[in-house]
């Protein structure tokens, strides 16, 4: 969260940083925000056996976020469906039904 290419990278997608300190990676509202949304799941175990239970108990998750969770600020699509470019697809057919 403190490299430059990370800032960079935000930069190119014209998405607002968020730091509220500079380079303090623990103050980023948008980590704050996915990490509780990580630990209100069902399945978030609460606490790890080891280094690799982490790694591999958070794929599932990270899987979800990506591609299952409907995020409130993006209208209601999967951050998959915004980077693909299906959410034009998606928001066209909704809302023809909403026309209906």
């Amino acid at each position: 969260m403190t490299a430059h290419c990370h800032l960079d990278l935000q930069g190119e997608l014209t998405m607002t940083v968020s730091l509220s300190r500079p380079r303090v990676s623990n103050d980023n509202t948008t980590s704050e925000s996915q990490f509780k949304t990580l630990r209100y799941q069902q399945d978030y175990p609460g606490r790890f056996d080891s280094d690799d239970h982490a790694v591999h108990g958070n794929e599932g998750y990270v899987r979800w976020y990506n591609r299952g969770h409907h995020h409130s600020s993006l209208a209601g699509f999967t951050l998959h469906q915004v980077f693909s470019g299906e959410y034009i697809g998606i928001a066209q057919v909704r809302q023809a039904a909403l026309d209906n």
